[in-house]
């Protein structure tokens, strides 16, 4: 029986990696977290809860694929210990880490214990961004000139909560900053950056309402980053625009409640769509499927490995300084 063990079991490990690990294939699941667990998980078959790393590893063998979901500061941290209880196969929730400072270390740590790690990048794994590529290489003389990529969505209780002084740079921006690079092929310029703060009658939250990045490939093409977590509508959308000044639009899904992404194409001179597409869409669980296929049968190695996700942190931390940020 294949063996997992989820470390933090907060929202994005309870309700993102326990749901996708859940619907999957048949295995034995630890949970290691301080927390209590919902009794509903509790009573479900092959789970197991542990008060540490340590005592898990009795019971779980260095086979094991580890899924890092504690908060972004003590990555490094869960990473180490990880490694000095003898797991190898690492599944991490974005961002790798949240300061650039904490990138050495953690190089220094998978060189010596031989770690293959993968961050969390629900966007790459995504079936509506597979079809993108495909449009991009079908029609190479067809060159984009400018990506517009956009998350937007109200996030208002969560951050009136905000014990862990989050910023916006922490929420969405991760797993758009690395579509960008996925576009982009790994090599862009960060041109300029802006945030506001959120702002909920008398309380201000700083840094945490909208923020636009702009950002810029080896020839010349602008990718802008945008996220507003002060809107009243959800949105995750990728806009394309050619050169011939045509127009792909991408969709994604919003929620975990309906599974689609939508693809529209527009025509110069056109308003409604000439192309409407509906894809089957669900991306974590397509990129925990790829995690572990590669883990287990030595299948396509997944794109969002640590060089891939240091290329990310060093463009998010040279955003939250163009904003006055830092790490």
């Amino acid at each position: 029986m294949r063996k997992t063990l989820i470390v933090g079991f907060g929202r994005s490990g309870r309700d993102l990696h326990w749901h996708c690990l859940a619907k999957g294939a048949h295995r034995q699941i630890g949970i290691v977290d301080v927390e209590p667990v919902p009794p509903s998980i509790l009573t479900a078959p092959h789970v197991e809860v542990f008060p540490s790393l340590a005592e898990a590893r009795h019971r779980f063998d260095e086979e094991t694929v580890v899924h890092i979901c504690t908060p972004p500061p003590t990555h490094l941290e869960v990473l180490r210990e990880t490694a000095r209880c003898g797991y190898t196969r690492l599944i991490v929730e974005k961002p790798l880490v949240d300061r650039v400072t904490d990138l050495s270390p953690l190089h220094a740590l998978v060189s010596q214990y031989k770690l293959a790690v993968f961050v969390v990048a629900n966007w790459l794994s995504s079936s509506l961004t597979s079809r993108l590529r495909q449009l991009l290489q079908r029609r190479p003389d067809r060159r984009w000139s400018r990506v517009t990529i956009s998350q937007v969505k109200p996030r208002f209780a969560r951050s009136l909560s905000n014990s862990r002084r989050e910023t916006i740079f922490d929420v969405e921006i991760p797993h758009q900053i690395a579509l960008s690079h996925f576009f982009g092929d790994g090599d862009l310029e960060v041109r300029g950056a802006e945030c506001s703060d959120m702002v909920v009658n008398r309380t201000r939250i700083p840094y945490m309402g909208k923020a636009t990045i702009t950002l810029e490939d080896k020839q010349g093409r602008v990718i802008v980053v945008h996220s507003d977590l002060t809107s009243p509508i959800r949105q995750r959308s990728v806009d394309v625009l050619f050169e011939d000044g045509t127009r792909t639009v991408g969709y994604y899904p919003s929620t975990g409640a309906d599974n689609f992404s939508q693809l529209l194409t527009f025509q110069k001179a056109h308003e409604a769509p000439v192309e409407h597409e509906i894809l089957l869409d669900d991306p974590l669980s397509t990129f925990i499927d790829e995690v572990y296929g590669y883990f287990e049968h030595d299948g396509c190695r997944p794109a969002s490995d640590v060089a891939f996700n240091t290329a990310v942190v060093c463009t998010i931390s040279k955003a939250k300084s163009a904003c006055g940020l830092r790490d």
